[in-house]
């Protein structure tokens, strides 16, 4: 007698498990659970914790407009303009509209050229994050700030000045703010790629809109530019968004021809920053 025979092994009893099973998919970064709405609210959760933990950008961006509404609003309570319109209810939405230029704008460009210096730009296109996500988060970002102090200005001129927004206005007045959001983080994220050097970043983006917002009556309006000034200012979206926020505090229906020329001027600095933006330092 000799040695008894190993068994043979068991055959199995089902086929092969996919390799894959468990793994992402080509080209993804989380599986069937990472969806593309979940990458973004992570990126717009990420964004908000640094703009808040920044006390420069939640200053200039964020407070300092309700700060305007409260400092402007008390020194013009009681002005009239000349067709009887208080004062503060024309102020209130300008200030608003300068607040949103200078988040969705000037913030946001500025955020974009200092993390490109920093080589965090580079970095993240490294990453299997797709480069769209990033933005997208960017943008939320900017987004949802604009969304609460839109929410803070209004609030303030009502509760300390009495400017009134009929509810039914309401929808008018978030539909502007975000048509004239996405313009301006449009324009943002384009200017973004003309900012060679971040130190020059919070000078070329406050002398491309500020300028602007005086001589359009973003603050106070003119009742009596002339009439090239008017034409010329007009073209652009700056007293546009001011223009079309007024129109809900005074009962009147939003232009057209505002949102229009916003949604152009979105599409326009789109088609720039495609072209333009960069991931990467400029070359010395």
């Amino acid at each position: 007698m000799g040695p008894t025979a190993a068994p043979r092994p068991e055959r199995p009893r089902r086929g092969a498990a996919d390799a894959r099973g468990h793994l992402p998919r080509a080209g993804g970064i989380g599986g069937d659970t990472m969806t593309a709405v979940a990458l973004t609210g992570r990126r717009v959760r990420l964004e908000q914790k640094a703009f808040w933990r920044n006390p420069e950008a939640a200053f200039f961006t964020f407070i300092l407009p309700v700060v305007l509404v409260v400092v402007e609003g008390f020194m013009n309570h009681g002005d009239h303009l000349r067709d009887g319109t208080r004062t503060v209810v024309m102020l209130v939405p300008g200030i608003l509209a300068f607040g949103l230029i200078a988040t969705n704008y000037g913030n946001l460009a500025a955020t974009i050229a200092i993390l490109r210096d920093q080589g965090v730009l580079k970095r993240i296109r490294a990453t299997p994050l797709p480069p769209w996500v990033f933005l997208a988060g960017q943008i939320g970002s900017s987004l949802l700030v604009s969304l609460l102090m839109t929410i803070v200005v209004v609030t303030t001129g009502t509760l300390l000045f009495g400017v009134h927004l009929p509810p039914a206005r309401v929808p008018a007045l978030l539909a502007v703010v975000a048509v004239g959001s996405a313009c301006f983080c449009a324009l943002g994220l384009a200017l973004s790629g003309f900012i060679r050097h971040a130190q020059s970043a919070g000078a070329i983006t406050n002398a491309s809109y500020i300028p602007l917002s005086l001589v359009s009556g973003v603050f106070f309006p003119f009742q009596h530019r002339p009439g090239w000034l008017l034409r010329a200012t007009g073209l652009f979206p700056v007293g546009r968004l001011a223009d079309a926020l007024r129109a809900p505090f005074l009962g009147k229906s939003v232009s057209a021809t505002g949102l229009l020329l916003m949604g152009a001027w979105a599409v326009l600095g789109a088609a720039v920053a495609a072209r333009c933006f960069r991931w990467t330092k400029a070359a010395a």
